[in-house]
Parts: C-alpha cells; sequence; structure tokens
C-alpha cells in the first residue's frame, strides 16, 4: 500500500480539508472504493457485456468523474504551485 501512504492524507487534507490523514478516508474504505467499486464494477459489466447496458454505462460515468477530479485537482495544484513563495525570486528581477 505505498501509494495510500501519500495519496490519503493527500487527498482528505487537501481536497477534503480533513485534519486527520485517514479521515473520512481510511485505507479499506480507500480500497474499497478502488478495488470494490471500480475494478468490481467494471468486471462484472465486461462479462454482462452488451446484454445489460447500465453497469457499462456506470463504469463510464466512474471513468468520466475520476478524469474530470484529476484535471481539477490538476489545475488546483497549477495555481497553488504559481501562488507559492519561491525564497531568493526578488533578488533576480
Amino acid at each position: 500500500m505505498g501509494l495510500a501512504r501519500w495519496v490519503l492524507p493527500w487527498f482528505n487534507g487537501t481536497v477534503l480539508d480533513s485534519g486527520e490523514d485517514e479521515f473520512p478516508i481510511t485505507r479499506r474504505l480507500g480500497f474499497f472504493i478502488n478495488a470494490g467499486l471500480g475494478w468490481g464494477l467494471a468486471a462484472a459489466s465486461g462479462v454482462r457485456g452488451i446484454r445489460s447496458p447500465l453497469p457499462g454505462a456506470t463504469v463510464l460515468g466512474q471513468v468520466a468523474g475520476n478524469a474530470a477530479l484529476h484535471v481539477y485537482l490538476t489545475a488546483v495544484m497549477q495555481v497553488s504551485l504559481r501562488h507559492r513563495r519561491r525564497p531568493g525570486s526578488d533578488e533576480q528581477l
């Protein structure tokens, strides 16, 4: 769970504005969200195929939501990096 060591504290603190590293999303809940909802639903929709379009549409919605979240977070991070004070930059002007 190397990824959970930095993703959950950052996501909980920055995105959800929580003061705790593992609240409201704990490692167990993060695993359930990723593996249970993400991979499980994708596998179920692959098994059902074209006979049942709702699981496929739900997976597409999850992927679109994930992409939107990443675009938003990238924009937020770029704005915060631009406004961060860089020591020594005043002398270079």
